[in-house]
């Protein structure tokens, strides 16, 4: 008797233990389920508004360096930065607020779990659903649908449950778009980045991206006497071998009296080639000069 008494205390206690853990497997699933999801929609909303914004950042950028003549205007800039500020706060709260503020559902996350294992046949959304209607059921019955359902889903790797392909084509959009905006930014002439400063920094004061700059202007401000004549240089980088450069000057007379509308004068290449010069006569700058 004593015998039979103790071989049967193990048997009872493993098969409680067993029972134990079958509510403890299906919610464990559920929960990774739910984390998964979540993690997928946030990395999904992320990647979706980064393509967003390098696409619109490039659409305005092209449009300024080749539409818009001497590019967007203050106001122009203001307006891009403002729908631009909209749509990232519309879609932040479209996308990124309900995942801060809502659970996932664990119905939902045990529909995902179903989809990705067919061979669950419904045992784990049957489950949840009879749950909340417990009291309508027999104990036996609960526990052969819940054992069923454990047993199932012991067999089935949470992490595999989420479909994480959309992350992935979302990651290769986004890396063409960037390798799109890097190889602009390396065969045109004109600064991608300066022009998408100009719209996330509308108030800056950052000139229109042009393909001449006009680097190391000399002599800057100087003064000379009456007689003297006065050599203007200047490195002009992005200038076709043919173009001219020309200097627009204006004098204080010629701003008052003689000329409102300035004089040019042809600037000459000169060593090292990117450089131009021109020398103006004291008529020309001397404001106190009536000709």
């Amino acid at each position: 008797m004593t015998g039979v008494q103790t071989c049967a205390l193990p048997i009872s206690s493993a098969a409680q233990k067993k029972k134990s853990d079958r509510p403890w497997i299906v919610d464990e699933h559920i929960q990774r389920t739910r984390r998964a999801l979540k993690v997928v929609d946030l990395l999904s909303g992320v990647i979706t508004l980064v393509i967003g914004l390098l696409v619109f950042l490039l659409a305005s950028a092209l449009l300024e360096h080749w539409i818009i003549p001497g590019g967007w205007s203050s106001s122009a800039r203001i307006v891009l930065f403002g729908l631009l500020s909209v749509g990232v706060v519309w879609y932040g709260w479209r996308t990124f607020w309900p995942l801060v503020s809502q659970p996932i559902n664990p119905v939902f996350a045990a529909q995902t779990i179903e989809q990705g294992s067919p061979s669950l046949k419904n045992s784990l959304l049957n489950l949840l659903l009879l749950r909340g209607r417990r009291q309508q059921l027999s104990p036996q019955v609960f526990q052969a649908i819940e054992q069923q359902a454990a047993s199932r889903l012991s067999h089935v790797h949470a992490d595999s449950a989420v479909d994480q392909s959309v992350v992935l084509k979302l990651a290769y959009v986004m890396v063409a778009v960037v390798a799109l905006c890097a190889l602009y930014r390396v065969l045109s002439p004109k600064d991608l980045f300066a022009s998408a400063g100009r719209v996330l920094l509308p108030w800056s004061d950052i000139a229109a991206p042009s393909r001449v700059h006009f680097l190391d202007i000399k002599p800057g401000d100087t003064s000379l006497a009456r007689g003297e004549q006065i050599a203007i240089s200047v490195d002009v980088q992005g200038l076709d071998d043919e173009e001219p450069v020309v200097l627009h000057y204006q004098s204080l007379y010629d701003k008052i009296v003689a000329n409102p509308e300035g004089q040019q004068s042809p600037m000459l290449a000169s060593s090292p080639a990117s450089e131009a010069i021109s020398k103006l006569a004291p008529s020309e700058v001397d404001p106190s000069n009536d000709g």
